[in-house]
């Protein structure tokens, strides 16, 4: 964002991370608007916010970092689930800010709560209390439940030894198919 690719003989560079390419995108956005104050300003907020995703990679999830706990990664470093568990066991209902808004959010709802009206349903939908999403959270609930099956079957899979399997490769689809029936079967 600080010095973006910018057009130069009727061309322009093209990163191929998406990430720096969206913030050669913003850099030639705020080029064109010519506006210092506001080029500061989101310089001076991306400053913030890549200090906030490094604390949250080293572990340290105050601040702006403790966003990094609602975010779903592929995997989080041993420092990361462990300052984590500390925000947990410390206050496990969050910040006294967040208590307000759950407050708030729980009297919206006692006084919708009866209401069957188009406008309650729009108010009651809006208030989202979990991450999941509240016109769907059963669905959500299975599609990571489901995944964390596959998950667990896919490591059994790969670890377990089956009586049937000879040290050769597969030969065939039909003995593969019923490799893995049987895998799933000895899995539950």
């Amino acid at each position: 964002m600080a010095g973006p690719n910018l057009p130069h003989g009727g061309s322009v560079i093209v990163e191929y991370s998406p990430v720096l390419e969206i913030a050669n995108r913003v850099g030639r956005a705020l080029i064109a608007l010519d506006n210092p104050e506001l080029t500061e300003a989101i310089r001076a907020e991306t400053t913030v916010e890549l200090a906030a995703v490094e604390s949250a990679e080293l572990g340290d999830l105050t601040g702006r970092a403790q966003q990094a706990v609602l975010l779903s990664r592929e995997g989080a470093s041993p420092a990361q689930v462990a300052a984590a568990d500390q925000l947990l066991q410390e206050d496990p209902f969050g910040p006294a800010a967040l208590r307000e808004q759950l407050d708030e959010a729980e009297e919206v709802i006692a006084e919708y709560a009866d209401d069957d009206s188009e406008e309650a349903d729009t108010v009651l939908t809006g208030i989202r209390l979990t991450p999941l999403d509240p016109r769907r959270p059963a669905r959500d609930l299975v599609e990571d439940l489901l995944t964390a099956i596959n998950g667990c079957w896919l490591l059994h899979d790969e670890y377990a030894e089956d009586e049937d399997r000879d040290d050769e490769e597969e030969s065939d689809d039909e003995t593969a198919e019923r490799h893995q029936h049987h895998s799933r079967d000895r899995l539950v």
